[in-house]
């Protein structure tokens, strides 16, 4: 097997099957002869090898990259200058091309071996219709002074060991333009513009639906605490001194209050846990083992054992 360094070219024909399907034998006979001779006759006229017809599309290698590009976009102006003149819409034919440059094997019979065959064959079906995607490897092998180039950046295409950079062929006398961030970079934007309108129409509802409930999710996170929420009782509550509480409600028969300063005058401590003197024990002033069994003594509930209460004590 030989091993050259040759320009791949993979011609894909839009709307093939869908033709068939409505042609008789004959008539998909005549379809194929037309446009084989087509291609063959551009192909030669170029320098190139026509290496063999697949049913919709055809294989084709070029030496000379900067030829392989010429044919290419040439075949694209005679068909859609053809398309012009054609009133049913379907008769009109498109073509997807892509190209590739590298170094391939090829058998006695001229059929071409080679990741470089496989990669041109991932870029045409990448491809738009009517248009020309080439390589980086063909963009810098052949005369960029014939062509511009507009840059459709890295593509990972499926069974490739490496991302492969992708331009699209522009007409002679434009610049090569660096890929915009609303470009494809990814073989999906180019899925996604080839699926059916139901499938668009399931995809658009499934993407406002996941919209619909991250704003839910936001809305939730903004509102603020429940009216009902229990707030933090003040530090001072829980060491047992008196704060400013809220009126009870009406019917209800109002807590009992801590006495005054007055009241407290001339108590002295019932026992030794009543550390201040106020004639009432707190929780604070508790031991352990009364605070396990505080609220059985504090009877009144108000958090203080007072005197008519201390005599459930032990000892009393």
């Amino acid at each position: 097997m030989e091993h050259r360094l040759v320009t791949i070219v993979f011609i894909d024909m839009q709307g093939y099957t869908k033709r068939s399907a409505g042609q008789s034998v004959e008539e998909m006979k005549r379809f194929h002869d037309e446009f084989h001779s087509f291609v063959k006759d551009l192909v030669e006229q170029h320098g190139g090898v026509l290496v063999k017809s697949l049913g919709d599309g055809f294989l084709v290698r070029f030496d000379s990259p900067t030829k392989a590009v010429q044919c290419s976009y040439e075949m694209q102006q005679h068909l859609m200058s053809r398309n012009e003149d054609i009133l049913n819409p379907e008769k009109i034919v498109r073509f997807r091309i892509g190209i590739n440059t590298g170094d391939v094997g090829i058998d006695e019979s001229g059929d071409l071996f080679g990741d470089p065959v496989n990669i041109a064959a991932r870029i045409q079906s990448f491809a738009e219709p009517n248009e020309v995607f080439i390589s980086e490897a063909t963009l810098l092998a052949m005369n960029r002074n014939e062509f511009g180039a507009k840059d459709l950046g890295p593509q990972q295409f499926k069974n490739a060991t490496r991302e492969i950079k992708v331009f699209k062929v522009l007409p002679k006398g434009m610049e090569s333009v660096e890929a915009e961030p609303e470009s494809r970079s990814t073989v999906a934007t180019s899925v996604l513009r080839r699926l059916a309108p139901w499938q668009l129409a399931i995809s658009g509802a499934a993407a406002l639906a996941i919209l619909a409930l991250v704003a839910y999710g936001v809305g939730r996170l903004a509102l603020p605490p429940a009216a009902t929420e229990r707030q933090a009782e003040p530090p001072a509550a829980r060491e047992g001194v008196a704060v400013d509480r809220p009126a009870p409600p009406r019917g209800m028969p109002p807590r009992p209050q801590r006495p005054g300063p007055a009241a407290q005058q001339g108590r002295r401590p019932v026992n030794d846990f009543d550390r201040d003197g106020d004639g009432r024990i707190s929780k604070a002033e508790a031991p352990p083992q009364m605070q396990r069994n505080f609220s059985r003594h504090d009877t009144n509930g108000d958090g203080f054992i007072d005197a008519d209460e201390q005599a459930t004590l032990p000892g009393r």
